[in-house]
């Protein structure tokens, strides 16, 4: 796909509309884990769910526009987007952080490595889809 065409994709209704029906449902299903592993330990699902998908809508809307004025080689809204996409991928993770008590020292440890591995597959996946190409 070239650059035209892979613009043309981004920026169509589809493409948006699936982008934050997958974000929104992830969002949900993040819930139902956390329901089960942070609900004994204080973290109340609910909230986690309401700032969830508080966070995932202006969330799906950035990530969109950072991969679009990359591509359009437009960094003011891509530094922009990329702030916005960092705050809003974190803020339901500060919530579970901030609400914990007394969470095992093995449950922290899974907690952290699944939002490492989380956070490098989601760098990994925007450098590819919107790597520079030779014009």
């Amino acid at each position: 796909m070239n650059r035209q065409q892979s613009l043309k994709f981004l920026r169509s209704k589809y493409t948006k509309f699936t982008w934050y029906f997958l974000v929104l449902g992830w969002a949900v299903i993040r819930t139902f884990l956390v329901k089960e592993i942070f609900q004994k330990n204080g973290v109340n699902p609910y909230i986690y769910l309401i700032i969830d998908l508080a966070a995932s809508v202006p969330y799906a809307k950035y990530t969109h526009k950072l991969a679009v004025s990359f591509l359009d080689e437009d960094w003011k809204p891509f530094k922009v987007a990329l702030l916005i996409s960092v705050v809003t991928f974190y803020a339901p993770d500060i919530y579970i952080l901030a609400s914990a008590r007394h969470v095992p020292t093995s449950i922290y440890f899974g907690f952290f490595l699944v939002l490492a591995i989380f956070s490098t597959a989601a760098v990994i996946s925007v450098l590819k889809r919107v790597k520079p190409r030779p014009h």
